[in-house]
């Protein structure tokens, strides 16, 4: 931006991205900023530095950077009493949801949501192999395998085709038809693109994707890195990572070599692109980037693969894994985000370059699956999938229920009902001995004990306070008697 009159037409571009405000007020932060920037002599009366740093903090502000930098804990943002409340408040807000009476007053006396899935004591990964239903025991989802996006062996459509099934390939590529697609051979100056022939239909979905990053030759020092993109339209060749810069949607790059001064490398770099914002290569993207993570181990892994794990939620959910050291499940969590939002359209890509320094990215296979619920519908949220859950374990104690009946095994026995109170009984006794060192400690017990134990101290104290008055009576005696004395020789 070289101009004010750039700057402030960009200013305003983004404003207008700003929603309309839900709640009435006095007046609105995009319609006050919005008089601003369209009255020209106001305008005018800002240098250009000025308008620069509004511009760089109104981007900042709609890309949500310090929200993401700087993200509250769940201990903040769902309360033990009341879980709910921030979900519910926003959901109103947003006008998809308006609170009731019933639910106010749920809120109010239980202050509590289903007990289903124990989010603070799952980590993402095991989430994500939830999600995944890869543990045949607890089936949630539906899952549709999105043949326009999934890439597997063999590659082309015909043997003598150089096309890919349902892909796009852009520049220096090469397709070994039963081995990889080669974005980018251990040569300097390349770079090339693929792009899914059609965009994700899915609202919500999985995806793993294998690939390779080499240095055939073991050098020390590679670039520049390998891209996964969800990018509104499918664009030609480009400069950051095989991809035109000013993107509009989202990608995840892969970075092998450090130009600024921040971070361990390689790293996972999250960016969030409006189509009106740049990437920056001299700061490795520092400035633009929602999230991200080093990953080391990456480059010339022992099994000659590496696979990556993307589950994205309608609602905003986004979670990416790595498995690095070719351990059967073995995943590591490289972000878990909860306000991630893909444009409407969104086409599945994978890119890499090269620059002075080179490596080789092979593509290998990549899966992709819609996540429905077994309404045929998308899931929508991890609330959805709590919901399935504890859905999934009434079924399964209705079903146990059913086979103890047809066995005979409808009712407990007394004497089992017997044994069962006296285990509960031995199990509160065995507590209240380590807690109050006496098994017998019942409420009334402890606080009859209470009640006499104050009293006990209660008269300590009389008798310590009349043990001292009656010492002070004899002390004023003692010296009154001695004074009467003194008296009586001087007269």
């Amino acid at each position: 931006m070289s101009s004010k009159k750039e700057i402030t037409k960009n200013i305003v571009a983004l404003l207008k991205t700003l929603p309309k405000d839900r709640l009435e007020r006095y007046s609105s932060f995009k319609g006050t900023q919005l008089a601003r920037f369209q009255d020209s002599a106001k305008v005018e009366s800002m240098s250009e530095r000025d308008l620069q740093l509004q511009y760089l903090a109104l981007r900042d502000m709609v890309n949500d950077k310090y929200k993401n930098y700087y993200r509250l804990s769940d201990k903040l943002l769902k309360p033990k009493g009341n879980p709910e409340y921030y979900d519910r408040l926003l959901s109103e807000l947003k006008g998809e949801k308006k609170e009731t009476f019933l639910t106010a007053v749920r809120t109010v006396v239980f202050g509590k949501s289903m007990e289903g899935i124990d989010y603070d004591s799952i980590s993402p990964e095991e989430l994500n192999s939830l999600i995944q239903n890869k543990n045949q025991d607890v089936q949630l989802l539906k899952k549709t395998e999105l043949q326009y996006q999934s890439l597997t062996i063999p590659y082309l459509k015909e043997a003598n085709s150089l096309k890919v099934t349902n892909w796009e390939i852009h520049g220096k590529a090469m397709v070994k038809n039963n081995k990889c697609v080669r974005l980018t051979r251990d040569v300097k100056h390349q770079a090339s693109n693929m792009f899914a022939s059609r965009p994700i239909e899915a609202e919500s979905f999985e995806m793993e994707l294998t690939f390779s990053i080499s240095t055939p030759n073991a050098r020390g020092l590679l670039g520049d890195g390998l891209a996964i993109w969800f990018l509104e339209t499918k664009p030609d060749i480009g400069d950051v990572f095989g991809v035109p810069n000013y993107f509009n949607g989202m990608g995840i790059m892969i970075d092998t070599y450090k130009n600024g001064k921040r971070g361990t490398f390689p790293y996972v770099n999250i960016m969030l692109g409006d189509g009106t914002t740049k990437y920056s290569k001299s700061t490795d993207g520092y400035d633009t980037r929602l999230a991200g993570c080093p990953l080391k181990k990456l480059v010339n892994p022992p099994t000659g693969e590496t696979k990556m794990r993307l589950v994205y939620l309608k609602n905003g959910y986004l979670s990416i894994d790595f498995n690095l050291n070719g351990v059967h499940e073995d995943w590591t969590n490289c972000v878990a985000l909860t306000d991630v939002h893909l444009p409407d359209v969104k086409y599945l890509g994978l890119s890499a370059e090269t620059g002075e320094l080179t490596q080789q990215n092979d593509i290998i296979e990549n899966r992709i699956y819609g996540l429905l619920k077994p309404d045929g519908t998308y899931i929508n949220s991890l609330l959805e999938l709590e919901a399935l859950a504890v859905k999934k374990d009434l079924q399964q104690e209705q079903k146990t229920h059913k086979i103890r009946e047809r066995k005979g095994y409808g009712r407990k026995s007394l004497a089992r009902l017997q044994r069962a109170e006296q285990r509960i009984k031995e199990r509160d006794r065995k507590r209240r001995l380590e807690k109050y060192g006496d098994e017998d400690a019942t409420f009334v017990v402890r606080n009859f004990r209470r009640v006499i134990t104050f009293i006990k101290y209660l008269m300590c104290l009389v008798v310590g306070v009349l043990v001292l008055w009656g010492v002070f009576i004899i002390y004023r005696m003692q010296r009154q008697n001695k004074k009467s004395r003194v008296v009586g020789l001087l007269d």
